[in-house]
């Protein structure tokens, strides 16, 4: 992507909608001499930041911590309703559990969307996407504290519920997928 969100070829050269190379120097010049334009320059500023969110929805790549990770936290905030996002951050350790059939068929849910928005060119999905829910959800959990010395999620052993350890970074996590309507399948 050139500097005005148009596609770029192999040699660096911008490409119109059409797929003719463009001079983008002209995007600069009035009456073939080049002009500062600040309200012009705003709105091919306006014009790229839009082209960069459209580029950057549909090469995202959800994975099975991002899955994972946002179910666990729509489900804390469906727990805590009248919550702002600051209180679903400070909620204490003893509300921040799940049962683990409910992470699951969220999971699942989740899962089944995104693989049609995939099959729609609106996402890209990780191999682990397509596997059964179960091993979807195993493994969001093991790659999701991977790099934290804190999980963000664990897995009980006593009662199986699902225990966050750490929600400023199952919020992390969870943000990859936002912006796509997901909220409604979990």
């Amino acid at each position: 992507m050139d500097i005005f969100g148009n596609k770029v070829d192999e040699d660096g050269n911008s490409i119109d909608e059409f797929g003719n190379k463009i001079d983008i120097r002209d995007y600069f010049r009035s009456n073939g001499v080049l002009v500062e334009d600040v309200q012009r320059d705003n709105e091919y500023s306006r014009m790229l930041s839009e082209k960069i969110v459209q580029a950057y929805r549909v090469n995202n790549v959800a994975m099975p911590a991002h899955i994972v990770s946002f179910a666990a936290f729509h489900i804390f905030q469906q727990m805590h309703t009248t919550s702002d996002l600051y209180s679903v951050l400070r909620m204490p350790a003893e509300f921040r559990r799940i049962p683990y059939q409910k992470l699951l068929q969220s999971v699942k849910n989740l899962q089944d969307e995104l693989v049609r928005m995939s099959e729609k060119g609106k996402i890209r999905i990780g191999a682990l996407v397509e596997a059964e829910p179960e091993e979807l959800l195993q493994y969001g959990l093991k790659s999701l504290g991977v790099y934290h010395a804190k999980k963000p999620l664990r897995k009980e052993k006593k009662t199986g519920d699902i225990v966050c350890q750490d929600m400023k970074t199952l919020l992390f996590y969870h943000n990859r997928l936002t912006g796509y309507g997901l909220e409604k399948h979990v």
